[in-house]
């Protein structure tokens, strides 16, 4: 596995994408020795774990800002934390999948890139598809959350994603998954689950690697 990992996403917001970026990247940190996440969104460093660097800049105004001013913000961490590392690193876009993979290439490190929306819900134009198509035959590997999503994603961008089922909610595994049970023990069936899907996000860095 990569020894140090960054993890791209600019602005984070509330929703469950968040909290599967909270839970992935935790238990990314007692895998990999160095995690880096670049965000705008200083507010959440409480959710992350203290093995993790959060790599952030924040000015007063990002509170009125949109979406891509923080991209661009971000994108220029990203290119410096790269060098500082002298490109010993892997990237993990869990936002602005674009920007992470330009960067990457340019700077020839391993980009990996999480989707999470739909190519039919919102990217209706065949200019925008194109470029889509172009960028994400790029990177290294793609993720998706469901087995539909990847069919919808390997027919409009003629790529060959992975699927990798969203983990479950941290605190209700919390609450169940060492449940008394006839068996003793042992994890229940959806804790079992949670880590393995963890496992196989673990798994496909490790296998991408970095240099």
């Amino acid at each position: 596995m990569t020894k140090r990992l960054i993890i791209f996403n600019p602005s984070i917001e509330d929703g469950g994408v968040e909290k599967n970026l909270f839970l992935i990247a935790n238990y990314l940190a007692n895998k990999i020795p160095s995690l880096i996440v670049i965000t705008s969104s200083i507010d959440k460093k409480k959710f992350f774990s203290k093995k993790i660097v959060l790599s952030t800049i924040y000015f007063k105004l990002f509170d009125s800002f949109k979406r891509y001013p923080k991209y661009f913000f971000c994108v220029f961490l990203l290119i410096f934390n790269i060098i500082r590392y002298k490109r010993k690193v892997a990237v993990l876009a869990f936002q602005a999948n674009i920007y992470a993979i330009i960067v990457s290439k340019l700077l020839s490190v391993k980009i990996i890139t999480r989707s999470n929306t739909s190519p039919y819900g919102w990217n209706k134009s065949l200019i925008k598809q194109s470029i889509f198509k172009f960028f994400f035959k790029k990177t290294d590997l793609i993720i998706v959350n469901s087995f539909e999503f990847k069919k919808q994603m390997d027919k409009v961008y003629s790529i060959k994603s992975k699927v990798i089922l969203n983990p479950f909610d941290f605190n209700h595994i919390k609450n169940k998954s060492f449940e008394s049970k006839p068996f003793g023990d042992a994890p229940s069936p959806v804790g079992q689950c949670l880590h393995l899907r963890l496992q196989l996000l673990a798994g496909s860095i490790r296998i991408t690697g970095g240099k």
